[in-house]
């Protein structure tokens, strides 16, 4: 028989052992949690495919689509009074063409004058690039509601991401992209 001294250090040695069993089942049961929490993180992030960027991008479509209608006045407004005139108002492009062609005319009598006959040619022209460039731009804006939803749902995802796992976009695709790591690393060991 052993001494009762034996038993009681059997006994603690015991107690020690169950003590550091329930450790490591804690530390395992917590490690199970962060690589379930991690998995998931990892995946949410992956499923909205984020670009670098892209919440810019979609800031100024969305500014450009909420306000299609003032866009297409405002450059209408201006092709008007630059290339279209009305019945009160010539238009810039004809009233400059006049004072291009006069200041022509004075450069074939006075030579001296050729550079500012050069400048008037060259704002006519400037005037010209600034209509065609309108008349592009007035075709290119789009009034579409449904794509306006569409931007509005996918910046809320994307804010909602940059909120939860970091300040901007690459921030997240990083946060993702160190979960996955983890997460491998760990399945590696295991």
């Amino acid at each position: 028989m052993k001494p009762l001294g034996g038993l009681s250090s059997d006994h603690n040695a015991l107690l020690n052992l169950r003590r550091e069993l329930t450790d490591l089942r804690k530390a395992q049961s917590d490690a199970d949690r962060r690589i379930e929490m991690l998995t998931y993180q990892a995946e949410e992030i992956e499923s909205a495919r984020l670009k670098a960027g892209e919440d810019e991008e979609l800031r100024k479509e969305r500014d450009r689509l909420a306000n299609a209608e003032s866009l297409a006045q405002n450059a209408q407004e201006a092709l008007a009074v630059l290339d279209e005139g009305s019945p009160e108002t010539p238009a810039a492009t004809d009233l400059i063409g006049q004072a291009a062609q006069a200041l022509a005319t004075l450069a074939k009598i006075d030579a001296g004058q050729t550079e500012l006959s050069n400048q008037a040619e060259l704002l006519l022209d400037t005037i010209s690039d600034v209509v065609h460039g309108l008349r592009d731009y007035l075709e290119e804006i789009e009034f579409n509601p449904k794509r306006l939803e569409d931007v509005e749902e996918r910046l809320d995802v994307l804010h909602s991401l940059v909120r939860k796992y970091g300040g901007n976009i690459p921030a997240v695709i990083a946060y993702g992209a160190d979960g996955a790591q983890a997460i491998g690393n760990h399945h590696g060991r295991g």
